[in-house]
């Protein structure tokens, strides 16, 4: 995946940071029987609930072990988190083009 010309390393981090706080509620509120707590995911991913919180705010997206984490927490495969979430950042690129 190319990055587009004149695209910031802070624009693409703020994108990616947004788009992995929709995809992980998204995968909290659907595709389950019921919902997943922000308390709940922490416990059941092993991370802070501070840390939950700050995914969910677009604040964080930390290291690769804590994404893994958090995966495991949501029952969910890495890989299809990580296409979800590239496919998110292009479409909030998308969007951010055409306002």
């Amino acid at each position: 995946m190319m990055n587009p010309p004149g695209e910031t390393r802070e624009e693409r981090e703020r994108m990616t940071r947004l788009a992995l706080s929709r995809v992980v509620r998204r995968r909290m509120t659907g595709r389950r029987p019921r919902r997943i707590s922000q308390a709940g995911l922490a416990r059941r991913s092993g991370v802070s609930r501070s840390y939950v919180y700050s995914v969910l705010a677009a604040e964080a997206s930390g290291p690769l072990f804590l994404y893994l984490e958090l995966c495991g927490g949501l029952a969910t495969d890495p890989c299809d988190l990580l296409r979800e979430l590239l496919y998110e950042r292009d479409a909030i690129r998308g969007a951010s083009r055409d306002a």
